[in-house]
């Protein structure tokens, strides 16, 4: 593969392997390296470019291919990235909120302590993606495929799960309250995961709703391959194909591996601190969950009666163990290059 359009008339940008960070060594200083902010780049070529804190916010990027693209701490909130194309793209700690990912190719992204809230993800090939710590509250993940996933840690409160591929998914110590999962398949790791109120109940569609739903999202992604994988992974929720899918996590199935208790609530806050501390993927997992555990707190605070993802003692034990390693970065590498805000807002979560 060349990495560039073989057509004269071709009107697609192709930049492969180049580099928009002016000066690499003040990006630890700057917000924003380079803005693309509302640009249309439907179809581009940027594999393998360097687009760390780039800010795509709005951005048109419908088709576009960043393979392997360097995006960590990018902004690409609310961008079009319908049938986009980011296999193991660096996307640590980046902003995707609200962003268009409906049948995108995600495969082996890196996507630990990213946001994803209300990310539409319809469709979306997660598979193998590394989400440690990733924030996906009402995240639209119907239909996804997240074969060996690593969401360890994970937030996904209020998402949606229908009918997705959970097939060796590793959600340990992860967070999926209010979260429906009906026709959701495979044999997911929930170790010390908190589901409190998953729902697997069916969908009840009304007349043509379902082909209307499901015309309406596969219709969004640039018409060809990936449109036509759309279709066939949206199909398991149509009400009229009476054959479940293998390996169907029914309620029994979640109300069965439902794990309550001190001594779990202990086991993953132990869990949630070791996975912080990891090197490999400083300080984007621990600044991750920092963040899942203080929205969880809050969530708690403002009144909502479901189950914290940690009581008032994990919280402490947590925070503690990383406070740790801002003395001794030897006892807790996850949390190098925290900054003071980061500190400040840790010392809160274990008062």
């Amino acid at each position: 593969m060349i990495g560039r359009p073989c057509s004269f008339f071709s009107n697609r940008l192709v930049l492969t392997d180049q580099s928009f960070v002016v000066d690499p060594e003040k990006l630890d200083k700057i917000t924003v390296s380079h803005t693309f902010r509302g640009r249309d780049l439907r179809l581009a070529v940027l594999d393998r470019a360097d687009l760390r804190k780039a800010d795509f916010t709005g951005a048109q990027l419908q088709g576009a291919v960043l393979s392997e693209a360097q995006l960590q701490g990018a902004t690409l909130s609310e961008a079009q990235l319908q049938g986009a194309r980011l296999e193991r793209a660096q996307l640590q700690g980046a902003r995707l909120d609200r962003a268009q990912l409906q049948g995108a190719m995600l495969y082996q992204a890196q996507l630990q302590g990213a946001r994803l809230d209300r990310a539409q993800l319809q469709g979306a090939t997660l598979s193998e993606a590394q989400l440690q710590g990733a924030q996906l509250y009402e995240a639209k993940l119907v239909g996804a495929f997240l074969d060996g996933a690593q969401l360890q840690g994970a937030s996904l409160y209020d998402a949606q799960l229908q009918g997705a591929r959970l097939e060796r998914a590793q959600l340990q110590g992860a967070w999926l309250a209010n979260v429906p999962v009906w026709r959701a398949f495979g044999t997911p790791n929930l170790y010390l995961a908190n589901f409190p109120n998953i729902d697997a109940h069916p969908i009840l569609w009304k007349g043509e709703a379902f082909a209307s739903w499901r015309d309406a999202i596969a219709n969004s992604v640039p018409a060809g391959t990936l449109r036509d994988e759309m279709i066939e992974r949206l199909a398991v929720l149509d009400p009229t194909e009476k054959k479940e899918p293998k390996e169907l996590l029914d309620q029994h199935y979640w109300d069965s591996s439902s794990q309550q208790g001190e001594e779990v609530r202990r086991k993953r806050a132990m869990f949630l601190a070791d996975l912080a501390c990891l090197g490999d993927s400083a300080p984007y997992v621990a600044r991750g969950l920092l963040r899942n555990l203080d929205v969880a707190r809050l969530l708690r605070d403002s009144g909502r009666k479901n189950p914290e993802l940690l009581d008032a003692g994990g919280l402490k034990l947590f925070a503690d163990r990383l406070l740790k390693g801002k003395s001794d970065p030897t006892t807790c590498p996850g949390v190098r290059d925290l900054t003071d805000t980061d500190w400040a807002d840790l010392s809160k979560l274990g008062s």
